[in-house]
């Protein structure tokens, strides 16, 4: 039963997070002591094992360096970073992308609903390959989707249609 004081929202939350707590504060390793001993690869939560290559340290340091006042700003969809992943686009697949055929979300999951919400009609199924790289579980609910028994996801409550203008 749901509970009126409670945003239904935040409930789906933390349902959707529960698994996530329960391994955090309850699991084995949850337990190990921080540092682990230097004999566990712990590759729980993507930590690092090796040092970071010097060129990915180079190019950080490099840009780091705020260039304008906006530099650490949040953006949306930016014309310079999209040439840039153009230009880079040409270069690695031999295609002519332009920059109007990038589109910069600031995560996989708003990417995806932009993608949908281009494709899919408010009522219409889309499916997507289990390993999209949607978290889950948990963001079906969230999200108005919802994983069949296949690993597949559907749009049931036409959440990624985007009001009519």
């Amino acid at each position: 039963m749901h509970d009126s004081s409670i945003p239904r929202r935040f409930e789906a939350l933390s349902r959707a997070t529960a698994p996530f707590m329960r391994f955090f504060n309850e699991s084995a390793w949850s337990r190990l002591p921080d540092p682990p001993p230097p004999d566990i690869c712990d590759f729980a939560v993507g930590n690092p094992h090796d040092m970071p290559l010097e060129a990915f340290v180079e190019t950080l340091q490099r840009w780091i360096q705020p260039q304008n006042k906006d530099w650490f700003a949040y953006k949306l969809n930016e014309s310079q970073p999209r040439q840039v992943v153009a230009e880079s686009l040409r270069k690695s697949h031999g295609l002519p992308f332009e920059p109007e055929d990038v589109f910069l979300t600031n995560g996989s999951f708003a990417g995806l609903t932009v993608a949908l919400t281009a494709v899919v009609d408010p009522g219409e199924e889309a499916e997507i390959p289990e390993d999209d790289g949607v978290p889950d579980p948990g963001d079906s609910e969230l999200s108005g989707l919802e994983r069949d028994g296949e690993g597949v996801l559907h749009d049931l409550v036409q959440v990624l249609a985007l009001p009519e203008p």
